[in-house]
């Protein structure tokens, strides 16, 4: 078993299509500008079946958390974070297959 470990920006032009049987990918795509972009690019680099594994909290889902973070954002205490909710995923995962 191969393990690669990288970062998206620096390291991910130099992987060949078709070449991972899963990629993992976790609290990663609430903090992406353009999370179809990468979506479509792991679909890319995975080997026909597969498996994409991501931890993405659904922060949408929760009004006062995502409020809160809303805020914390306005004053630069947190990154922007795109609020998901359980069928945006849904969604974009079926785009992009």
């Amino acid at each position: 078993m191969a393990i690669f470990h990288s970062a998206w920006e620096s390291n991910h032009k130099g992987a060949k299509k078709g070449s991972f049987d899963a990629i993992l990918v976790f609290h990663v795509l609430l903090l992406l500008e353009d999370e179809q972009m990468v979506l479509q690019r792991i679909n890319e680099l995975l080997r026909p079946g597969g498996l994409l594994i991501s931890a993405t909290p659904c922060v949408g889902e929760k009004l006062l958390l995502k409020s809160l973070l809303w805020f914390a954002g306005k004053f630069g205490l947190t990154p922007d974070i795109r609020s998901f909710k359980i069928r945006d995923l849904r969604t974009q995962r079926a785009d992009v297959v």
